[in-house]
């Protein structure tokens, strides 16, 4: 095995890239396509001689020699069409095959997929220039009804002074629509701007709630949940309320729109309310009719609510009494209190001259309090004025000892100024007192106004409704009367009911005859106008592009899906992996194996 000559190279091949195959020493000299060609055509030749450097970690072992020396005893195939000695470097010839074979078809996918890919570019391109081509359509058709409404003018003979004049109103009211816009979104940049701060506002007041709520014992947080959850659906159904009642009031108001453009829509209007109300009576008097008793039974019912009225009119009557002998007590307290302030010696008088002359005494301060307080504040500044220049001069004097005041001096002079300030405060406490008092004696005063007030009122509606409780007595008294009434009411109700119904089967008629044929008529004339068929037919138009690109977009998907190769590509390099790994591994422990 020393005298092998060497490999024409010993580079390691790169892992990242693909394989460098090595020459093949093939009797034809092509490179095989497949396993089985390689190995039909490498039979009778050498081993190939490049070869690459195994991994550091493989131990490479030398050529197996069998017993029968380096070839391996011959096998029932064909000789020279079969290479004797598989070792390594025909392995690696294969490997090198299959990846040659792997990355062109690797290749031969990626260019299917930018094919596929530049058509999935060309689809979002035509979509674009046919939405493109819509918004031009769109526009134009604008252009062709503005024209069209130019057209409608000349003909009826209007002068281009009034189109241009028409064009500056509609300018001006255009301007003032776009600063109204404007305006409008100054105000909703405001609007949101307080939604913001209401917003974090609320942040703030949760995160508060979340801290007392963190700091709630178990007890306290379980109601809390459970009121919390409550509130929350209750606020769920407001909202859902809410919404109803929006769509009702949106309901009503275009059923008010469309009815008040149809006189006949608004006198039918009037009939079913005129209806409605008969019907209300019809039933009140169905149900008056059927607690109806017999003659008997109503006397007696009538007796029955008579007696009940006379109780009640008795009961009325007795407490108009009381409240009579209420008001002859109050008087006679209102005149003994007065005969007791006339009363010099008792002590209610005194009492009442006491506070009589407290309230003359406050009232007396009260208007002269400004004028006081004047004469106060300018006493106290003269005195604060002394007591500057008292100091000033005791200031100058303090070197002149024969000529400073006396202790004695200054102790009145002390003396003097606290019993002034405490005159003052006296005189502030004094006021504030008398303050008090009003406020008091008014509050009383107030208290038996409303009093007087109430009693007055309740006997004001006593005597209405005994007035009208007489008025139903004399009315109730001639029962023949009202049953005479109320039987022509009835037949009054009854004939009115079948006029009503006889009119709404007219009008119902009427109506229905009036919207086919306005219906009819509408239809006939969109039906020519050019307008109407130039939009069915770019309508019919949009739905053949729409067929067509839905139909192109379900031919693209099912192309991707088709053309696919990423799995196939993983699953690919997975397996070649795994045969890398299985090929490393048996040469490592058994070394290559010789057929």
């Amino acid at each position: 095995m020393d005298n092998r000559p060497p490999t024409s190279s010993a580079r390691r091949p790169p892992s990242s890239v693909r394989p460098i195959t090595g020459r093949s020493n093939i009797a034809n000299g092509s490179v095989p396509g497949t396993a089985s060609r390689l190995v039909s055509a490498a039979a009778n030749q050498r081993p190939g001689s490049r070869a690459t450097r195994p991994p550091s970690q493989i131990s490479v072992v030398d050529r197996p020699t069998t017993q029968h020396g380096l070839y391996a005893p011959k096998t029932g195939t064909r000789s020279g069409t079969q290479r004797q000695i598989q070792d390594k470097p025909y392995f690696m010839a294969l490997i090198r095959n299959r990846m040659s074979e792997l990355y062109g078809e690797i290749n031969r996918l990626q260019k299917e997929n930018e094919v596929m890919q530049e058509e999935q570019r060309n689809a979002a391109i035509l979509q674009k220039k046919a939405e493109a081509l819509a918004a031009e359509l769109k526009s134009h058709q604008g252009e062709l009804a503005d024209y069209n409404i130019v057209v409608d003018k000349m003909n009826v003979n209007e002068g281009v002074e009034d189109i241009e004049s028409e064009c500056a109103e509609l300018k001006t009211q255009n301007d003032l629509e776009a600063r109204a816009v404007e305006n409008l979104f100054e105000q909703r940049q405001e609007n949101e701007a307080k939604i913001r701060e209401i917003e974090r506002e609320i942040l703030d007041a949760r995160n508060t709630a979340d801290k007392v709520v963190s700091q709630m014992t178990n007890e306290q947080r379980q109601k809390y949940l459970e009121l919390k959850r409550q509130s929350d659906s209750l606020t769920s159904n407001l909202e859902k309320l809410q919404e109803e009642a929006a769509s009702i009031v949106a309901k009503k108001k275009q059923l008010e729109e469309e009815v008040s453009l149809s006189p006949v829509k608004l006198e039918a209007v009037a009939l079913y309310t005129k209806l409605r109300e008969a019907q209300e009576k019809r039933d009140a008097l169905l149900e008056e009719e059927a607690t109806k008793g017999t003659p008997a039974q109503e006397r007696e019912r009538l007796l029955k609510q008579v007696k009940q009225d006379n109780a009640q009119l008795a009961g009325i009557e007795a407490k108009i009494s009381e409240l009579t002998k209420s008001m002859a007590r109050a008087k006679d307290e209102i005149e003994q209190l007065e005969n007791e302030l006339d009363d010099q010696n008792s002590e209610r008088s005194a009492k009442y001259r006491e506070l009589k002359k407290r309230e003359e005494t406050m009232d007396s301060f009260l208007d002269s309090f400004e004028q006081t307080k004047a004469a106060e504040l300018e006493r106290q500044e003269h005195l604060r004025e002394s007591i500057l220049r008292l100091k000033q001069d005791t200031d100058q004097k303090t070197f002149q000892a024969d000529n400073l005041p006396s202790q004695r001096e200054l102790h009145d002079l002390k003396n003097d100024l606290s019993f002034k300030e405490g005159e003052l405060e006296k005189s502030k406490s004094t006021v504030t007192g008398l303050e008090v008092e009003q406020r008091k004696l008014a509050s009383d005063l107030q208290k038996m106004e409303q009093l007087d007030s109430k009693v007055r009122q309740e006997l004001s509606t006593i005597k209405t409704r005994l007035d009208k409780m007489k008025e139903e007595i004399v009315i109730y008294e001639d029962i023949d009367k009202l049953k005479t009434q109320a039987q022509e009411k009835r037949e009054a109700l009854l004939k009115e009911q079948t006029s009503l119904l006889l009119r709404k089967d007219t009008t119902k008629k009427y109506i229905v005859d009036s919207q086919s044929k306005e219906v009819e008529a509408l239809r006939r004339q969109v039906e020519q106008e050019d307008t109407f068929v130039k939009l069915s037919n770019l309508e019919k138009r949009w739905q053949h592009v729409e067929a067509t690109n839905f139909q192109m977009r379900e031919y693209i998907a099912s192309k991707v899906s088709e053309h696919s190769y990423r799995h196939l590509q993983q699953k690919i390099q997975s397996e070649v992996a795994t045969y890398n790994e299985l090929l490393q591994d048996s040469l490592v422990t058994t070394g290559p194996t010789m057929l």
